[in-house]
Formats: C-alpha cells, sequence, structure tokens
C-alpha cells in the first residue's frame, strides 16, 4: 500500500525523467559531457520537463528549487534550479521557455512534450514530421524533421540577457505605435487578456518622442487684440512650406501661401525651389494690386530666409 499511495510518492519528490522502458538507450547514451550544444533541443515524450545542462543558457534560475530526477537505468541526479531560458529560431523570433530544468552537464537540452502540451501548445508525429501549434491562435511554432538516429532534433539558440532586454523593448515600442501610441497599461491588458494575437508580454516602455510632442501645450495667447487689417491689402501674410517629399506633377518641391488679413482670401503658388518666392511675390504684389486698385503696406512673415535677402528687404523698401 505504501508503494501505491499517492501522497507518499509525492514527498519523495521525484520526476519521471524517463517514463517508458523501450526508448533507445542512445538518446541517454552521455548523461556526462564536455560538449554540448547550446543550440539542438531534443523533443522526448518520456521527458516529464524541459531540461538542459548549461548554466549559461539561463536567462532566471530559481537555485533552490531541487530535486530528485531518476535515469532510465534507475539512476538519480540531481536538479539543481529551475528557470526561464530564452531562444531564438531560424526566422529570429525570441521565445521564453519556462520551467526548465537545470541538471548539470547533463548532454542534451530536451523540451517535454508533456509540459508542452499542459502550456497550450499542440504536437503531432506525422511520419518523419513533428508539427508544433498554439492551441489559441493555431500558428505552427516548429515543424521538426525526424534525423536519422530517430530523434527529433530543433535548432533554437540562446539568447544572451542582454539582447533578449533590447528586443523585448524593440517589440514593446513597436506595439505602441501600431496601436496609436496606446499607454502601458493598455497594451498590458491587451495581452493578458489575449485579445490580439501575437501581442507579447510589455515589459516597459521607453520613452516616446512621439509622445512627448503629443503631450506639450502651447504658451497662452496674449491678452491684448493683435492688429487687424480695416481693408483689402493692408496686411498680407506670407508663407513659404516645403521640401515635400513627394514631388508634384509639375515637379515643384515647395508653394508659397499668401493670405490677405481683412479678407482672408488666399493664393497658393508651387515652386520647384526656394529661390522662386521673390520673383512670385513680385509677380502677387502686381496682380492684386491692379486687380483691386489698393496696395500691399504690410508683409508678415515667420522671418524666412527667403523673405530676409537683401534682394527682397530693397523691394519692399522701394
Amino acid at each position: 500500500m505504501q508503494v501505491d499511495c499517492w501522497k507518499k510518492q509525492k514527498e519523495e519528490k521525484q520526476a519521471s525523467f524517463v517514463e517508458q522502458e523501450d526508448v533507445k538507450p542512445r538518446l541517454f547514451m552521455a548523461y556526462k559531457s564536455h560538449d554540448v550544444s547550446k543550440t539542438v533541443w531534443y523533443l522526448d515524450s518520456g521527458c516529464s520537463n524541459h531540461m538542459i545542462g548549461i548554466k549559461s543558457m539561463f536567462r532566471e534560475i530559481d537555485e533552490s528549487h531541487k530535486l530528485k530526477v531518476k535515469l532510465k537505468d534507475d539512476k538519480e541526479v540531481q536538479v539543481e534550479g529551475r528557470g526561464v531560458v530564452a531562444v531564438q529560431n531560424g526566422d529570429g523570433n525570441i521565445k521564453l521557455i519556462y520551467d526548465v530544468y537545470y541538471i548539470p552537464d547533463l548532454a542534451q537540452n530536451l523540451l517535454s512534450v508533456g509540459q508542452m502540451v499542459e502550456n497550450n501548445c499542440s504536437v503531432f508525429f506525422d511520419g518523419n514530421m513533428c508539427v508544433i501549434k498554439d492551441k489559441k491562435s493555431g500558428f505552427t511554432l516548429a515543424m521538426v524533421r525526424k534525423a536519422s538516429n530517430n530523434l527529433y532534433p530543433l535548432e533554437m539558440s540562446s539568447v544572451e540577457a542582454s539582447a533578449l532586454v533590447s528586443k523585448v523593448s524593440e517589440d514593446s515600442k513597436l506595439w505602441h505605435l501600431r496601436y496609436g501610441h496606446l499607454h502601458e497599461n493598455g497594451l498590458k491588458v491587451l495581452n493578458q487578456k489575449d485579445m490580439v494575437v501575437g501581442l507579447p508580454k510589455i515589459d516597459g516602455l521607453e520613452l516616446c518622442e512621439g509622445c512627448i510632442y503629443g503631450k506639450q501645450t502651447r504658451k497662452s495667447f496674449p491678452v491684448g487684440k493683435a492688429r487687424r487689417a480695416t481693408q483689402c491689402l493692408e496686411i498680407v501674410h506670407a508663407d513659404l512650406c516645403g521640401p515635400m517629399q513627394t514631388t508634384s506633377l509639375g515637379r515643384s518641391k515647395y508653394f508659397l501661401l499668401l493670405t490677405d488679413d481683412y479678407s482672408r482670401m488666399s493664393w497658393v503658388y508651387f515652386l520647384e525651389t526656394k529661390g522662386e518666392a521673390f520673383e512670385m511675390f513680385k509677380k502677387f504684389k502686381a496682380l492684386v494690386e491692379k486687380q483691386s486698385e489698393q496696395q500691399v503696406k504690410v508683409l508678415r512673415i515667420d522671418r524666412g530666409g527667403e523673405f530676409t535677402s537683401t534682394e527682397f528687404n530693397k523691394f519692399c523698401e522701394t
């Protein structure tokens, strides 16, 4: 009765490393190894947990987590910690593998099929292929071809902690921009409630230049009223805009905007270069003065170089 008691077995804290007697010995032919690959993981249906033998592969590790693990030959080895490993697949995507056991000098990195199933993954073996999918989204996470030794090796390189922080930061910023500069708490809610397929865990946002500018407020306008025109052409506002990223059909990259303060009538002239602004203003002045039989008395500008040249100043003085 004592042997079959589930409580007794639980107290022993023994994880079954191999549960089937027909697993081929070569899977564990080298428990201790001096040449362990950081990039190859083997899928194992008889392994109760993910396990690796290189401590430096962990992003986080809890070394207080210790228990015994049985090998196929009933030999026990010591688990010296449990933690999180960051890996990068061939597409450059970074994934976190949780609850990975650390067994010093373990010859292979092992991915537990059972643990993947518990973590909402579907694992299918079909012929010489193994397909791993996310149950929620249906996305294919990995496709593993069976090797000549009947094992299923999956290439995933480990990622240094500094590189992982950089990648997480870049992803967080990208999703922040995708959702119209949504605040950090809003992104976390979307992630926690699985409202967006593919949205990663948000671990803090860097300062966003666009958000800083967008939240700025302008100074209050002066209390006193600005001078307004009492007749046409008494005050004309001028502004030159450009260069534009897209050239017009007439090959123009700039436009000159002129607005009469009294009537609010505006004129727009397209220019290929900034240097054309002066000649265009002279044509405008001659046209509107002839049409209205009034004279331009005041020209309000933003002190742009195109309006402050010596030639322009001399023209205004005359």
